[in-house]
C-alpha cells in the first residue's frame, strides 16, 4: 500500500491518472475476483484518492 500511497502527492500524476486508479479500486471493491472478498484496503485507497482529487481541483485556479 505504501507504493500506491506515494503516487497521491507525486506532481507527475495527473487528476485523470488518479480518477482511473480510483475507478479500478472501486471496481475491485464492487466486483472482486471470483473466490475473493472485497478488500477494505481498496475502498480506503479509493477514498484517499477522492480526497486528493478534490484537493487538487480546489488548488487549481
Amino acid at each position: 500500500m505504501t507504493r500506491f500511497s506515494s503516487i497521491l502527492g507525486h506532481p507527475d500524476v495527473t487528476i485523470a491518472d488518479l480518477e482511473t486508479t480510483r475507478a479500478r479500486c472501486l471496481q475491485a471493491v464492487r466486483n472482486p475476483a471470483p473466490g475473493l472478498e472485497a478488500s477494505p484496503v481498496s475502498a480506503d485507497f479509493a477514498d484517499r484518492i477522492s480526497d486528493e482529487i478534490d484537493r487538487r481541483k480546489e488548488a487549481t485556479p
